[in-house]
């Protein structure tokens, strides 16, 4: 049934609600082609060979030591260039200290480091940082998985290209279920997302699972002083604060991923985005405008759906199906990139599902600050 026509010089709901729609298909369609492309096309992959330059490994962790037993053979197993691994203890109380120790005393390339008291990642970060005996640090945590032994080769091949950033891919290992199906297409938008950004000469976060920067680029954004009294933003307020035109590098080869276990919860999941979204105030009115227009065109997108069937007919459906069409193309070009399953359904689900629960997780924010240190 068409839209009703103005009557009186007015205009109907029913026209501006398919006029917002319209507004918002265009805008989403601007960043699906303008940004989210250029993470889905195939580029020439640079050799991780080559001189290297040493590089020191930061890990952070707290009561971690199962999945340090998993890591640290991996951490520790990496191939073409000289490196340290700097694992700091952040008061743990399961024997990650003892495991540490352990480890140390077969391999002088692991120095662990104890910090009592529990101070929080970006204090143990700090103190990792500063021990360290190389001036560029790859940064990943105590539960993620090196996807190769060329991973640390592939990071460090961004410091000896000039870089001072050095952006790398963590994603979700799979598990059964539709839950780790939903945490992992989350995990690959996000990517997606901030991988398009930072080509396109924006960047504006990256994942502490898997960056890398230098000593020197630290210390001139004077470390982590500007949002100590945050729980989160040791990676995304940092790479956000940058400095326009800083010498960056991205790493997107499947074998330079790391990867670790989703979490296995809906509470687990909305502690954990609830500490990851407490950051998103200090960010630049550029990027909230940028982030935020991506997000309030999907939520329009999806909203007025209905009623731009109701008004459009066929022309909606055509709209509608060009906006999912490229969606699952582009996500497709970046999991073939990526060596992922697409999963289409996954990642409309979450499309469909994310604007609602970003809100919520902001306005529970808002009504009740998380202080959780620690993921």
């Amino acid at each position: 049934m068409p839209c009703r026509r103005p009557m009186g010089g007015g205009m109907e709901p029913d026209i501006v609600f398919f006029g917002l729609w319209v507004l918002a298909w265009l805008v989403q369609m601007g960043y699906y082609w303008g940004l989210y492309a250029r993470a889905g096309r195939q580029v020439p992959r640079e050799a991780a060979g080559g001189e290297l330059p040493p590089v020191s490994v930061v890990v952070c962790a707290r009561d971690e030591a199962p999945r340090l037993e998993r890591s640290l053979p991996l951490l520790l197993a990496q191939r073409g260039l000289d490196y340290e691994l700097v694992v700091v203890d952040d008061g743990s109380a399961d024997g990650t200290w003892e495991l540490l120790e352990a480890w140390a005393a077969r391999d002088p390339r692991l120095r662990p480091i104890r910090l009592l008291g529990g101070q929080g990642k970006k204090r143990a970060a700090t103190l990792g940082i500063r021990a360290c005996r190389h001036p560029r640090m790859v940064f990943t945590d105590a539960d993620c998985l090196p996807a190769s032994e060329r991973w640390l080769a592939g990071m460090a091949s961004g410091f000896a290209q000039g870089a001072e950033l050095v952006l790398g891919v963590g994603l979700h290992l799979p598990a059964p279920g539709w839950q780790n199906a939903l945490y992992r297409a989350e995990t690959r938008f996000i990517a997606l997302q901030y991988l398009a950004f930072a080509q396109a000469g924006m960047p504006y976060m990256g994942v502490g699972r898997n960056m890398a920067y230098t000593r020197g680029l630290f210390e001139r954004q004077r470390g982590f002083e500007r949002h100590l009294d945050l729980p989160s933003g040791d990676d995304d307020l940092f790479v956000s604060a940058l400095p326009k035109g800083t010498p960056l590098a991205l790493r997107v080869a499947p074998e330079w991923f790391t990867f670790s276990e989703a979490k296995n919860s809906w509470r687990a999941w909305w502690i954990q985005k609830r500490r990851h979204l407490s950051t998103s105030h200090r960010y630049t009115f550029a990027q909230k405008a940028l982030l935020g227009g991506e997000l309030a065109s999907r939520f329009l997108f999806w909203c007025l759906l209905p009623w731009a069937g109701f008004c459009g007919t066929a022309f909606a459906g055509v709209l509608a199906a060009a906006r999912l069409s490229s969606q699952i193309l582009i996500f497709r070009l970046a999991a073939k990139r990526w060596g992922t399953r697409p999963e289409a359904w996954a990642a409309l689900a979450f499309d469909l599902l994310a604007p609602f629960f970003y809100a919520a997780t902001t306005l529970a924010n808002w009504t009740c600050p998380t202080r959780k240190t620690w993921k």
